[in-house]
């Protein structure tokens, strides 16, 4: 009897973590006010059936603030709510690129920008991720759809200056269809660069991909959790299932890093 309960509390101690992950949100929601200028796109690109790719040059002020990757801003074009986005590339860095799902609220806006169109962005907001945290450790990262874009800059970071790095990278990915996954030569050449690319997929799962959710992939096969760190961006029910699996596993929630 006293197990049970001790089970049950811990259980309910887990839920009400995952909760607290799951609630956390920027300071001010998208329409908010905020300081906005106006930048032209540079290019603008179909990346796959479900996503497009967007690039933006910045000015120096915009550049400079944004300094961390997960780091987002909100992009807004006329006649519709402004809408957070991650930023995609290196920080510091003036030419922003985005991973937009032609499907959201935006998207279908997005995909009738030409080049030289403008839309309005507000200033890199939110902690980001310190890339020295998980440095000679093991990293988590999972990702469905645009959430892949959270992952990049981080990544991108570790894999430039290996100093910083883990000492294991493994990425579980998902999306809906085969044709769905985003960046597919930047995935394969992750994997040239030692990183464990693990892809999952909803519908008409394969041979080559058999596993049908990042959680499957997770639970056939990954590194040892001991001080590993994890980032999570995506769908809210894959963070839940994730963010569980891992608490559960006894991984500390201050190593459980979630992102919009």
């Amino acid at each position: 009897m006293i197990q049970k309960m001790e089970r049950k509390n811990k259980e309910e101690e887990i839920s009400a973590r995952i909760e607290r992950l799951l609630t956390a949100q920027p300071t001010a929601p998208p329409e908010a006010r905020r300081v906005r200028r106006s930048f032209a796109v540079e290019k603008r690109w179909v990346e796959s059936r479900r996503h497009m790719g967007l690039q933006i040059r910045v000015d120096q002020e915009f550049a400079a603030a944004y300094r961390r990757p997960g780091q987002y801003v909100t992009l807004k074009v006329p006649d519709w709510p402004a809408r957070f986005f991650v930023i995609a590339s290196r920080p510091e860095h003036d030419l922003w690129e985005f991973l937009v799902d032609r499907r959201g609220e935006l998207g279908t806006e997005l995909e009738k920008l030409d080049v030289g169109d403008t839309l309005r962005l507000s200033l890199p907001e939110g902690a980001g991720f310190d890339a020295r945290e998980a440095r000679k450790t093991v990293a988590l990262m999972f990702c469905t759809g645009s959430g892949l874009a959270t992952m990049r800059p981080l990544l991108n970071r570790w894999l430039d200056t290996g100093e910083d790095g883990p000492s294991t990278v493994a990425l579980y990915y998902g999306e809906r269809k085969h044709e769905d996954f985003a960046w597919t030569e930047l995935l394969s050449r992750w994997k040239t660069q030692g990183v464990k690319v693990y892809r999952a997929v909803e519908e008409q799962p394969s041979q080559k991909i058999s596993h049908r959710y990042v959680q499957h992939a997770f639970d056939a096969e990954h590194p040892p959790l001991e001080d590993a760190f994890a980032y999570l961006s995506g769908a809210p029910v894959m963070i839940q299932m994730v963010a569980g699996k891992l608490l559960r596993s006894g991984l500390a929630p201050s190593r459980v890093k979630i992102n919009i």
